[in-house]
């Protein structure tokens, strides 16, 4: 699998047009593709604990609004509001795991029968960019959560607004393979990568929607959606990963932990 679709896109920048290419594609965005190499590793592990304990194109709509309405919380029970960056909170039910032990200890996490957290915590344990993690360690349901930040990222919420739908395509086209390749490499199957605009936390973001199903076979099916957020600070980068089996069970609990996301 070629590792670069090299397709144009102009990204209005004020005064400014940044060409983004196979070739010339600005350091943000580069490290944009390191981040998602890293995450795709993950989904793999999600998807081997789906397939351990049990014998869709996608279509997104762009936004540029940022009021959204947002739907009463959902959590399935207690929940607790962890900080896994500065500026940046979320809520996340209170039997969940998390991968540092800070955020950990506010938590009454389940037990980890699967012995999920070794594999799934990979990533925030390794000092990458995503550095914090978080887990739903029941059976059937393992859902993921993980965050991080990219302080030096020159990616702006103007830019994004100001990038005509039309071209997101092209920008798919650019990153996905970074995301599907570590995926491919390991034998797993991208169905889908969809890049659109969405509004969350007040904010104009990108967010790539990725489905893809592991060696494990469609039993394991997975689907991630990948938010890359404007913030004071930077860029927040924030992951929510699930079972396509389980999504109808795991869908009202997604999209509580998602609302409750807070980014200044």
């Amino acid at each position: 699998m070629e590792p670069v679709r090299s397709a144009p896109l102009s990204v209005a920048a004020g005064s400014q047009s940044v060409i983004l290419s196979g070739a010339g594609v600005p350091g943000s965005y580069k490290k944009m593709k390191l981040v998602a190499q890293g995450l795709a590793l993950n989904l793999l592990m999600i998807g081997w604990a789906q397939a351990s304990v049990e014998p869709v194109a996608v279509v997104g709509s762009a936004r540029a609004d940022l009021v959204t309405s947002q739907p009463l919380a959902d959590f399935g029970g207690p929940a607790v509001v962890l900080t896994p960056l500065d500026g940046v909170s979320v809520s996340i039910p209170k039997q969940w795991i998390a991968c540092d032990d800070p955020n950990n200890s506010k938590l009454s996490p389940a037990a980890d029968t699967l012995s999920l957290a070794p594999k799934i915590c990979t990533g925030p344990r390794s000092g990458g960019t995503m550095t914090f993690g978080a887990f739903d360690p029941e059976p059937l349901r393992t859902v993921a959560i993980y965050a991080g930040r990219e302080p030096e990222s020159p990616i702006t919420e103007g830019m994004i607004l100001r990038t005509p739908h039309s071209n997101f395509a092209a920008l798919a086209a650019n990153v996905c393979p970074f995301i599907e390749k570590p995926l491919v490499d390991a034998h797993a199957t991208v169905k889908s990568c969809v890049l659109n605009r969405k509004a969350i936390s007040g904010h104009s973001a990108l967010v790539f929607n990725i489905v893809y199903t592991p060696p494990e076979g469609p039993v394991a099916q997975g689907e991630l959606e990948s938010w890359v957020i404007p913030s004071t600070h930077g860029i927040v980068d924030f992951n929510v990963v699930w079972p396509l089996i389980a999504k109808d069970k795991v869908t009202p609990m997604l999209e509580a932990v998602r609302n409750s996301l807070q980014v200044q």
